[in-house]
Formats: structure tokens, C-alpha cells, sequence
């Protein structure tokens, strides 16, 4: 369970006022978006150190025009739209 979020969102924390600004003031959002970005691509770099590079030539001839479909089809309908 998540007490830090219960404590630090809307429920407790969140009904002083003025603490939203006070917490996070508007010019260190960049900030913000900057180090989580940087979070996300390590947690993504990691996950793909960890993949097992031979998985993916075992997959089945069904399941790989699956994936592709599912990556070109989309493409394709945003362009004509």
C-alpha cells in the first residue's frame, strides 16, 4: 500500500492551502518532466539489457505478422486520416 501518495496527494496534504505551489512551483515543472523522462529511458534501457535477445527468433511466423500489423496498420490509418 502507498501511505507516501494517501499523505503527500489530495488527501491530506493537498486540502492546505497554497502547497501545491509552495511543493511545486510552476518553474520547476521542466525540471520535473526532465528527471522523470530520464527515469523512464533507464527503466527502458534496463528492461531491454535484461530481454533475451534468442526470444525473439523462437517466436512463431503468426505472432510476428501479428506485431508488425500492429505497427504498420495504425501508421497507416493516422497518414490517410
Amino acid at each position: 500500500m502507498n501511505q507516501a501518495g494517501i499523505f503527500f496527494g489530495p488527501q491530506i496534504l493537498g486540502r492546505i492551502k497554497n502547497y501545491g505551489e509552495f511543493m511545486f512551483p510552476l518553474v520547476s515543472q521542466d525540471l520535473l518532466g526532465t528527471i522523470s523522462l530520464l527515469g523512464y529511458t533507464l527503466f527502458l534501457f534496463l528492461s531491454g539489457v535484461k530481454m533475451d535477445m534468442s526470444i525473439i527468433f523462437r517466436t512463431g511466423r503468426r505472432a510476428m505478422y501479428i506485431g508488425a500489423c500492429s505497427l504498420i496498420l495504425p501508421l497507416i490509418v493516422g497518414m490517410t486520416a
